[in-house]
């Protein structure tokens, strides 16, 4: 479970570098608090028991309390982040200000934002875990009106919601293990028989259970998990297309590089160019 507040503590801050393939144990939920994260670097991919979120770059997500989550790595790049925990009282007059509705939808999807918008958040983060880390005699005070401001600035700079998550039509600790085992496994034999012997159901079982909580069929979730990885590694790795491929689980180049363009409606060539 995540470390609580402790007594007297409204707002809560920190900041950790972390390895590229760091991952929670376990799903946690936090019992007394709620939270903003910023995503400084990595690729992560976020389970809870409704949704499948991805955050690239930097990102911000705001947190509910009794969500139970997993973070795990999308990629080896370091994961760096902020995070902010609060009670709920400590940030309502930013909430009554932007409503109630408004600060529900933040915790929506991850949030995105301009180069120049970044430029005013981060500093905000620094100078809250500066107060926080000095301990000063009115810091709880100052903090809890740093993170209105902060919440207020994060609500006017972020850019249009994007669509980034795999919506779950219910939890399935069976299936749930599963794309955790899918997650690092990706350049092994990713079979339904194998990874439905993991998971201790039957093929044609698994196969219909995963259709009906996840909304992909089996094949679909893995090639679209493993496409997501390779545009990773194109992205931060100087790799050649073969390369990828193997480290993708794609053991042909060329059925790779048309898997890919199927997909994404461009050769994996062409995108290396963009990125």
């Amino acid at each position: 479970m995540p470390t609580p507040l402790k007594p007297g503590e409204e707002v809560y801050i920190d900041y950790k570098e972390l390895p590229g393939n760091y991952a929670m144990p376990t799903m946690e939920a936090a019992k007394d608090h709620y939270a903003i994260g910023y995503n400084l670097g990595g690729d992560r991919k976020y389970f809870t028991h409704e949704k499948i979120y991805y955050a690239h770059g930097e990102t911000i997500g705001f947190a509910l309390p009794n969500v139970y989550h997993r973070n795990m790595p999308m990629s080896d790049t370091p994961y760096k982040r902020f995070l902010i925990k609060y009670k709920k009282e400590a940030a309502q007059p930013a909430i009554d200000l932007i409503g109630e509705k408004d600060f529900l939808d933040l915790h929506m999807e991850y949030l995105y934002f301009s180069e120049e918008s970044l430029k005013i958040i981060r500093p905000q983060f620094e100078a809250m875990l500066s107060v926080y880390t000095e301990h000063g005699k009115y810091a709880q005070f100052q903090l809890k009106n740093m993170l209105q401001n902060l919440i207020l600035t994060i609500y006017e700079h972020k850019l249009q919601s994007v669509k980034n998550s795999i919506e779950l039509s219910y939890f399935n600790k069976q299936i749930y293990d599963a794309m955790i085992y899918i997650e690092g496994n990706l350049a092994g034999d990713l079979s339904l028989e194998i990874v439905a012997e993991k998971v201790s159901l039957s093929p044609s079982y698994f196969s219909r259970l995963f259709k009906n909580c996840v909304g992909f069929s089996f094949s679909e979730y893995v090639t679209h998990t493993r496409l997501e990885y390779s545009k990773l590694l194109m992205a931060n790795e100087k790799l050649s297309v073969g390369e990828i491929a193997l480290r993708c689980g794609f053991h042909n180049a060329n059925y790779f590089s048309a898997t890919f363009k199927k997909y994404n409606h461009i050769t994996p060539k062409e995108y290396s160019a963009q990125s």
